[in-house]
Formats: C-alpha cells, structure tokens, sequence
C-alpha cells in the first residue's frame, strides 16, 4: 500500500533529475527553486514499495476574502457583520510530477486525500494548470475557475466609458511620476494587499513574494515601484502615492503585465515613461478543490 512522505535531503538529486525530465526545466532554475522550498513542510511524495512514484510541492498562501461578500455558508455568521476579512488556510500545488514509468496507476488520486488529511481537511489546495490536463484534474474533484481581474491593466483607450472617467481626474494628478525597481519583499507584500482587500484574493507571504519577485527577474522582466505625486481631495495639498507593476517588455513595445496595482489614470503616463505603447495580461485559469461562491484575484503564480 502507498504512503506518503515528506522528501528529504538525500532526495533532492533524484527529484531534480525527475522535474527535469518532465517539465524540460533548466537545472539553474530547478535549483533555485530548491534554495527557496525544499523543506518538509513543502515538497510531499507518494511511495510504493519504497519507490517514488508522484512529487508535488504544496507552497502555503491564504485566501482572503471580505465578509460582505458572505461566501462559504458554514463559515457565515449572521451575528457578525463588520468589514475584516475571512482568512483560509491554502496551498498551491507546484511541479506535480509522476515518474513515467508509474503513470496510468493513480497515484496523484490516491496520494490527494493523504495530502489533504495532512495538511489540514479545512485548507484549500488550488492549481493553475496547463489548459490540455484542465480535464485530468477536473476528474479529480477540482473546479476550473478564471481569475478575477483585479486591478485592470489595458490601454484607456480600448474603453470609452473609462477614458471619459479618467479624464475628469486626470487633472488633479501631477505630471511627475517616479519609477524605481522594487527589491523589497515587505514593501509589495504591503502594498499588493491594501490594492486588493476589497475583493477575494489570493495572499502570499514575504517568502513567496521574493521568490516570485526573483523569477521574474531571472526571466527578463523587472518589478517596479511607481511613485506618483497627488492632489488630495477638496484640498490645495499634494500627497505622495506607491503602486506596483511587475512584467515583462515584449516585442512590438508591449509590456506584459504579471501584476499591478496603478490606476488606469496613470498607465498611459508610466507606459510612456518605459518607452511601451500598451499593457496586456493573459486570461488565467486556476483549480480549486472545492467551491468557492467567488471568484479569486490570484496573479503572481509561478510560471
């Protein structure tokens, strides 16, 4: 019978052998990634016989999501009704990888349940899967979902009814604006979660932020800090405000946005500024394995 276990050190040499040869993964980024999370309490195996079959490594997050939206009805208490956030425990499923030898055996099935009881029967395991497995994991139990957008991040000038929105405010923001390369794993922690508590998100810790922050850097792309100069309301003052874009310049001066939290109000001004004429981001799907009445702003997933 199949059990499972937490990997050990000794385990790293076979287990980076095997991400290597199912996901063609370059040896300098598996082993980044093991610098990062190669803990007990992230990296699980499912054995028969003393043989490794199937690896996955679950990183921690949580779910985050406003009480008014009053999901999840066995968690709803009519009693209370203020603004602070329900929080869930969650873990992201990475690099899940069967032993090609052992596929077609069912190990991910079994190896599951045993992961849940582990970790917590109340915690929440998600995904975000290549679109040709949506259908394997579907029959697992996960529920295919699309992420929330969060903050948008398309030109002003694809939407009519935006462009009018932010052309009667468009004078009460300084030309200024500062963009800086942001390094600081707190920082964006900070900012990402005030930019996105008024909905369902998903919420990383500083170790995941960095980590995340890293391999986008190590792909080409950069994160920023954006410093903005003002105007406060019904007031002749002027206040400083910080937002976050991190992503990628691509051909045609495209910059591919991972995550920002900027203001429609200001894109125009930074694309100017990183000499790009449009943001765009692709459409992201992730799988939960149980419903949720909402959808999840997720982003800053790993590649």
């Amino acid at each position: 019978m199949g059990k499972l276990v937490s990997g050990r050190a000794e385990d790293k040499e076979y287990l980076c052998s095997l991400w290597q040869q199912v996901f063609e993964d370059s040896v300098d980024y598996i082993k980044c990634f093991f610098e990062y999370y190669y803990q007990d309490e992230n990296v699980y195996i499912w054995k028969e016989k003393d043989e490794i079959t199937t690896v996955l490594y679950a990183l921690p997050a949580e779910i985050r999501i406003p009480s008014e939206l009053r999901i999840l009805p066995e968690m709803q208490n009519p009693a209370k009704k203020d603004k602070c956030s329900r929080t869930l425990q969650a873990y992201y499923l990475y690099a899940i990888a069967t032993v090609p030898k052992y596929r077609g055996n069912h190990y991910l099935e079994q190896m599951l349940p045993a992961l849940k009881e582990k970790l917590g029967e109340d915690s929440i395991l998600f995904l975000v899967p290549e679109k040709e497995v949506i259908p394997y994991y579907e029959s697992l139990g996960f529920m295919c979902r699309r992420a929330a957008s969060g903050r948008k991040s398309e030109s002003r000038r694809e939407n009519n009814v935006e462009n009018r929105a932010e052309n009667q405010t468009e004078n009460q923001t300084e030309t200024g604006i500062e963009i800086l390369p942001l390094s600081d794993p707190v920082l964006y922690k900070k900012l990402r979660n005030q930019a996105f508590a008024d909905g369902a998100y998903v919420a990383w810790d500083e170790h995941e932020i960095a980590y995340a922050m890293e391999e986008i850097r190590e792909s080409g792309g950069e994160v920023y800090l954006i410093r903005s100069r003002e105007k406060e309301d019904l007031s002749d003052g002027y206040m400083e405000k910080e937002y976050l874009l991190a992503g990628y310049i691509e051909k045609e001066c495209l910059f591919h946005v991972v995550e920002t939290t900027l203001p429609m109000n200001l894109q125009d001004k930074v694309l100017k500024k990183l000499h790009c004429n449009k943001f765009y981001r692709e459409e992201l799907i992730y799988m939960l394995d149980r419903e949720l009445d909402t959808d999840l702003y997720l982003s800053f997933a790993l590649n």
